[in-house]
């Protein structure tokens, strides 16, 4: 279970990076991708177990992000 909420915090971590990298607030970034910013504040706290795919493939549009980076953490 340690490993699973590391990751998990580790690829919320990559996120958040990747968006302020990218001058994004959570808002903008949120409605870029059609999601709730809780939605994504949870995903970035490591609080959100399973994005979803198109989930993944949005932030990995808009962040700049190879699905090999979205799917190795």
């Amino acid at each position: 279970m340690v490993n699973y909420t590391r990751n998990k915090t580790s690829f919320g971590k990559m996120i958040k990076k990747a968006r302020e990298d990218h001058g994004f607030t959570q808002e903008q970034l949120a409605v870029k991708i059609g999601i709730h910013v809780s939605y994504l504040s949870r995903i970035e706290r490591g609080k959100e177990d399973n994005p979803t795919k198109d989930v993944l493939e949005n932030l990995g549009k808009y962040l700049k992000l190879k699905s090999s980076d979205l799917l190795s953490i």
